[in-house]
């Protein structure tokens, strides 16, 4: 399975994102997601949070070039990305499935604030 991101363009701290996750070949999975989450690194350390998800697909089969609109709210705290010599914060859009006995594909664009 693969999957591609379309996003509808910048959406403003607060508002609404809108976009697709595209299937470009398809294949039986469990889960299908998509999430704005903020990810957070340092040398020794990463965290991800997740702030807005949606479940796009259940348990089933996807065929190559289905189409899955989503909306999610955007975080009112979201910003641009921060770096530093010591690490950073960036906010991003992941779509990924849960796929058995194999690994899960996914798809990540930074979060387009407006």
């Amino acid at each position: 399975m693969k999957l591609a991101l379309e996003l509808d363009g910048p959406a403003p701290p607060g508002g609404e994102l809108r976009g697709r996750v595209v299937v470009t070949e398809g294949v039986g999975h469990r889960l299908l997601q998509v999430a704005i989450r903020l990810c957070e690194h340092s040398r020794d350390y990463r965290e991800d949070i997740v702030y807005a998800s949606a479940i796009l697909a259940r348990e089933g089969e996807l065929a190559a070039a289905e189409t899955l609109p989503f909306a999610l709210a955007v975080p009112p705290q979201a910003g641009p990305p921060i770096h530093t010599e010591w690490g950073g914060l960036a906010w991003e859009v992941r779509a990924w499935a849960d796929v058995g006995f194999k690994r899960d594909p996914e798809v990540c664009k930074p979060l387009p604030l407006g």
